[in-house]
């Protein structure tokens, strides 16, 4: 006895997701991933990181990631068929550019601003020790011997003995420590006084 029958089987979809390859990246640098997509038409694409990233109908992403992160990112069909796919990001930090912004103009007796030196730290920079303010000829105008993150402080007001300084180039040099590691870097840079 034989007995046959005939089924037809329909493809169903296809959807194929590449989010791309794993990115390293140095802290403050933008980057731009575009999803490479082939199959069906999609209805829907979403990027989720689990450092806050949540992006929703756009095949690419452009953003500067501060921290790594990992992000999935899911694509659905009309038909609700789904494809995922994840990469990571891996972020690095060059401590050698990391520096506290000092301003580098002093403008005495000015009523729109620029009339003090002050330190606001950058959050990865957890203190600064010996910061020195000298004039051409190598003697000490301002000191502060602790600054550290939190609040603005006002280092110098351009006065040196209570009496405004001449007008000129003054150097400062500091020493700072970073939430990176236990080593302390120095730095120097100018600052310009003008009347």
């Amino acid at each position: 006895c034989k007995h046959s029958n005939h089924i037809k089987i329909e493809m169903g979809e296809f959807i194929d997701l590449d989010g791309g390859p794993d990115i390293t990246t140095e802290r403050g640098d933008k980057i731009n991933v575009v999803a490479s997509i082939s199959g069906s038409p999609f209805t829907d694409i979403t990027w989720i990181g689990n450092q806050g990233t949540n992006e929703t109908g756009v095949d690419s992403l452009c953003f500067i990631p501060s921290v790594d992160e990992t992000i999935v990112v899911t694509v659905t069909t009309e038909n609700g068929c789904i494809a995922v796919d994840s990469f990571n990001i891996n972020v690095f930090v060059d401590v050698s550019r990391i520096s506290a912004f000092v301003p580098n103009i002093l403008n005495l007796g000015s009523a729109v601003g620029n009339d003090v030196i002050t330190i606001d730290l950058p959050f990865d920079i957890v203190e600064l020790r010996d910061f020195s303010i000298f004039d051409r000829w190598g003697q000490q105008v301002a000191y502060a011997p602790l600054i550290s993150s939190g609040t603005p402080i006002i280092i110098w007001d351009g006065r040196m003995n209570g009496s405004a300084v001449e007008s000129g180039v003054y150097v400062f040099t500091y020493e700072m420590l970073t939430i990176y590691d236990e080593r302390r870097r120095n730095r120097t840079g100018d600052i310009t006084v003008i009347k």
